[in-house]
């Protein structure tokens, strides 16, 4: 377990490790920088950084793999801050090992963002979870404790990526703005929210701030502090 600064998250766990840039927003990724620091011989990133890059090693770490069963406390964790599980030199074997221990802890929430959601899409669509778990548990797909998320830094990359965020199964999808290197329109993404509060109140929000109780369905997370709605679906298990 890793504590993290980051606000929408509790803790960080990175089950793999290793990467490389797909994206202008992977520039001055700050992952890559840390693994350039820690990459010399018999450090952890050995190998899968030099002179500054990455160097495309991508790789499941076993010892990392069941940190998540230890912990006690239900947490938010955001999965692979140093790497992106949907690279492609990762096999979708060890992407399902993850998801497995996932899977085993319901008590915390998984926030797995990518910048390569056609391959989550791919992945998703093959069932893989379902093969690895071999039928000898019930297993609901998509995980409920699951969160799916794209990181996009531009108009160009969330033309790109959220449509295909919005065809994955998910629980709950989620969208990363930053770095943000241009403006993105949202609206295109943005649905009615159905929300239920006093009639004495104007919004969702100042019924909140008074006390009162609100619900809200189907809403997703923007880390640049907007609120992205996800799309309404016939089959409420996608």
């Amino acid at each position: 377990m890793s504590k993290t600064s980051i606000e929408w998250t509790d803790t960080t766990w990175s089950p793999t490790r290793g990467c490389s840039r797909v994206s202008e927003g992977c520039v001055n990724c700050y992952a890559e920088r840390m693994a350039a620091r820690f990459s010399g011989p018999g450090r952890p990133f050995h190998g899968f950084a030099k002179d500054g890059k990455w160097t495309g090693k991508v790789e499941l770490i076993p010892s990392k793999l069941d940190d998540p069963l230890r912990w006690r406390k239900p947490r938010r964790v955001f999965v692979n801050s140093m790497s992106d599980l949907f690279h492609e030199a990762l096999p979708f074997d060890a992407i399902s090992e993850v998801y497995a221990r996932m899977a085993c802890s319901p008590q915390h929430t998984f926030q797995v963002l990518t910048k390569r959601p056609r391959r989550r899409l791919e992945y998703s669509r093959g069932g893989m979870l379902e093969a690895f778990m071999g039928g000898d548990h019930e297993t609901i797909w998509p995980l409920p404790n699951v969160w799916e998320g794209v990181s996009v830094e531009d108009q160009a990359t969330a033309d790109e990526r959220i449509p295909l965020l919005l065809e994955t199964p998910a629980a709950v999808r989620f969208v990363s703005y930053e770095p943000a290197l241009g403006p993105v329109d949202f609206s295109r993404w943005m649905w009615p929210v159905h929300s239920h509060w006093p009639a004495r109140y104007k919004s969702p929000e100042e019924a909140s701030a008074a006390g009162a109780d609100v619900e809200r369905k189907r809403q997703a997370l923007v880390s640049a502090h907007r609120t992205f709605i996800d799309r309404p679906s016939t089959d409420e298990r996608l």
